[in-house]
């Protein structure tokens, strides 16, 4: 039989000799000869042999079985069909992954946290920026066809940023909570840690988003800018501050729901094609229905305030929707994504 593959860690003469006559016998026809099959009969595993000479290392010998019946080596039997790999993690698995992920996140060290969190922020701000530059600044087609102008605002930007903050290993405190509380309710970390990975990502993610908008105003991006989009931000922001408290924070709670569920399956996809699109589709979603995003709000609104366009003041801003959308934001994930997960889909005890 002939050789495919030959691998000897073996300095002796045996496996040369081997070698030469296993392929000469596949030249030839000549039956191999007796220290061949004496070696091919002799196996300590899957094509892996002991050296007759007492040498202490191994050598793996792989033959193909083209030519069965040459001399007395029985060829090899033929491997079984693999099946194709999956793209996209079951239910329970993915619920495993997401038990690992919150583990991690909630024994990960505060400094680690809190840049991360910064650099979270700063991509989904930029996401945030892009929607706002094109979505908002068609203003005709918004006269014209409105639902094509805010499908076009869902998909151009937000997502973006999210499946780079989600690619670069970026803590965003919405997906977090959801994350965090599954590894805490299966007993992987403590109350304190859990707490300690929300308060964290959520402080981080507010100095990454002030870092950000402090730069367009430097860069002179924001005041007086003649952008159409950032003009439109004027009564943008005064619709998310013209709720009450708890249609902010039901709007908050649908929206993460979807946020995380964005962020739970591209965590569970395996290249970068389908975490886009598991990120694209929920998240696009959320935009179109017009829920509640509290690290969003945290460019869109000030934005609007600090364009001065708007009567919007800081106030309002943060009574008005920062605070009743992070509580629905925090519900939405702890409950209407980890909690439902949990109870359809964890199949043992708190460990």
């Amino acid at each position: 039989l002939p050789i495919r593959s030959f691998h000897s860690h073996c300095s002796c003469t045996y496996f040369s000799a081997l070698k030469t006559d296993l392929n000469m016998a596949f030249v030839t026809g000549i039956p191999v000869p007796l220290r061949a099959t004496s070696f091919a009969t002799k196996p300590i595993g899957a094509g892996i042999s002991a050296c007759p000479m007492k040498c202490v290392r191994r050598s793996r010998v792989s033959m193909s079985g083209s030519k069965p019946g040459i001399g007395n080596v029985p060829a090899s039997p033929t491997p079984a069909p693999v099946a194709p790999p999956s793209y996209q993690l079951s239910p329970q698995e993915l619920w495993q992954k997401i038990i690992r992920m919150g583990t991690e996140k909630g024994q990960m060290s505060v400094r680690k946290m809190f840049v991360l969190s910064i650099v979270g922020a700063l991509y989904l701000s930029m996401g945030t920026m892009m929607s706002v530059q094109v979505g908002l600044s068609v203003p005709a087609l918004k006269a014209t066809d409105p639902g094509l102008q805010k499908l076009l605002f869902a998909m151009i930007g937000i997502p973006s940023g999210l499946i780079l903050l989600l690619s670069v290993g970026g803590e965003l405190f919405t997906a977090n909570t959801s994350i965090v509380p599954a590894a805490y309710l299966k007993g992987k970390i403590t109350f304190w840690q859990m707490f300690k990975a929300l308060f964290v990502s959520y402080i981080g993610n507010i100095v990454g988003t002030a870092i950000f908008i402090s730069g367009l105003g430097a860069a002179g991006m924001i005041r007086n800018n003649p952008s159409p989009g950032i003009a439109a931000l004027a009564q943008f922001g005064l619709m998310k501050t013209d709720m009450s408290f708890l249609q902010a924070m039901i709007r908050g709670m649908f929206c993460n729901w979807l946020v995380c569920m964005a962020s739970w399956l591209q965590a569970g996809a395996h290249d970068f094609i389908n975490k886009f699109l598991a990120v694209l589709v929920p998240i696009s979603a959320f935009i179109v229905i017009g829920f509640e995003h509290s690290v969003a709000n945290m460019t869109f609104i000030p934005l609007a305030i600090l364009s001065g366009n708007s009567q919007i003041t800081w106030m309002d801003f943060i009574v008005k929707n920062l605070i009743p959308v992070t509580v629905g934001n925090l519900l939405g994930g702890a409950v209407l994504m980890t909690g439902l997960f949990f109870v359809a889909h964890d199949t043992g005890n708190k460990q």
